[in-house]
């Protein structure tokens, strides 16, 4: 019925910062970072602290630097943790750490990096060398320029040798051994190449690819012929928006036609069973046809002509999008209007675009996520003006069931997600649902009721 199940008491308490990364270790258990005190921990699977598990990152850099931390657990039940920080455990250990599985300080990973660097992304090699990007220039007191190999002993492997500059935002590894990065770079090892390359394994760079993208590179997908997206509109001067196929040479595949246009960001992509992917976002073009920042593209990236969405979306805001289980498209929108003859800010599309006209919100207010229940219903986030922001249960039909009225005390609501059994998450900066201490994040049971059994 929504009311709060006061046998659920938080065992991590955590900022208005909220949750930074998780990660799930083998055994089923959850490590996560972000603005609460010790800032990492682990859960037990039924979300109860695992207090065996004792870290402290420590920060001393300012807002919003100080909460900069990221997680991964490995193979073997360590731990890498890495990101912008100054100690971990009281001991000085700036940027990337490993942990021991009970969260203590491996010592015998001997990684230095300077005090205030930032580690934004790690990579495990096959033999167990782990690659790091960022925006350090030492490691171990030896000049490096933004990206390092380290031996599994957090010494660093001298047999690779790359610099990159002014930072490099993320680094994946292929099988077979090469190496893409990709961000804010403009040289690699001194010579110009902008946002991404493909380094071989020593570090060198692999002149027979280069895209030669004109605007920043935010990820790229390592296979035989890599996908990239970013905020590029062209490669080698072949006009291409948005998003591209390439060889191994960095050449535009032609049979991967789609190209965005306008503002050229993606918030949302679904690989569809048949295939096909579906994209939203801010563009106003695919190729040459004028389009409303949802498209669905066959497998060479063509448009799909067959899907035509009954809705005009505008590209100033961010909208979210979801898929039901029935292939059905749920899209909402947080301040700008989304047009279907009149003026809505939840819809449902079949799967062909056109309107589920049996689904009609009309509450109105800025949705900012949304997430489809099992059951047919909708989960979103909403603000109606009123100084604070809620969760909602829609039924199928749009309108708002009422058995489910939970009260938040927070500004800002950030998200929800649902399970496949019924259960459903609500994350915000909240300390209090329905007038009893609670912080940040609660699950609820498939009735609307909170679920006693899950205790972070």
């Amino acid at each position: 019925d929504g009311t709060l199940d006061e046998t659920f008491v938080a065992g991590v308490v955590i900022g208005t910062g909220g949750v930074n990364s998780v990660s799930l270790q083998p055994d089923g258990k959850i490590l996560i970072t972000g603005a609460f005190v010790p800032g990492i921990a682990r859960l037990n699977s039924d979300g109860s602290r695992d207090t065996s598990f004792n870290a402290v990152a420590g920060q001393t850099l300012p807002y919003p630097y100080s909460n900069l931390s990221y997680i991964t657990a490995l193979p073997d039940g360590e731990i890498m943790l890495y990101g912008q920080f100054s100690s971990v455990n009281g001991l000085s250990k700036p940027a990337l750490a490993r942990l021991n599985n009970d969260g203590s300080l491996d010592n015998t990973f001997n990684a230095v990096f300077p005090i205030g660097a930032y580690v934004g992304s790690v990579a495990l090699q096959a033999d167990g060398k782990i690659l790091a990007a960022g925006n350090f220039t030492s490691v171990n007191g030896t000049p490096v320029g933004r990206l390092a190999r380290l031996n599994p002993n957090g010494s660093l492997d001298t047999s690779f040798s790359a610099s990159a500059a002014p930072v490099v935002d993320r680094i994946k590894v292929r099988a077979d051994g090469k190496i893409f990065i990709s961000g804010g770079f403009t040289t690699i090892n001194g010579a110009n190449r902008s946002y991404i390359a493909k380094l071989n394994a020593d570090g060198s760079v692999d002149t027979s690819f280069n895209p030669n993208p004109d605007g920043r590179v935010e990820d790229v997908l390592p296979s035989e012929n890599p996908v990239i997206v970013g905020q590029m509109s062209n490669f080698n001067n072949i006009e291409h928006l948005g998003i591209a196929r390439v060889d191994a040479a960095g050449n535009v595949d032609p049979n991967f036609v789609a190209y965005l246009g306008g503002h050229q960001t993606v918030d949302k992509l679904f690989v569809l069973p048949d295939g096909k992917v579906l994209i939203g976002g801010r563009f106003s073009h695919v190729g040459n046809t004028p389009t409303n920042n949802l498209v669905r593209l066959n497998a060479d990236g063509t448009l799909d002509s067959s899907f035509n969405p009954a809705v005009t979306l505008g590209s100033t805001f961010y909208s979210d999008y979801e898929i039901s289980a029935a292939s059905k498209i749920g899209i909402c929108c947080e301040s700008e209007i989304i047009s279907t003859g009149d003026f809505r800010r939840v819809v449902i599309l079949n799967y062909d675009g056109s309107l589920d006209t049996s689904f009609n919100y009309t509450l109105g207010g800025s949705v900012y996520d949304m997430a489809f229940l099992p059951n047919g219903k909708v989960l979103i986030t909403a603000y109606y003006g009123s100084g604070s922001s809620t969760v909602v249960i829609l039924n199928a039909d749009g309108t708002r069931d009422t058995s489910f009225m939970p009260v938040f005390n927070a500004a800002d609501m950030y998200g929800v997600f649902a399970q496949n059994d019924g259960k459903f998450y609500a994350s915000g900066n909240f300390t209090t649902v329905n007038g009893i201490p609670r912080n940040a994040i609660v699950r609820f049971n498939a009735d609307g009721s909170v679920d006693q059994t899950f205790n972070p």
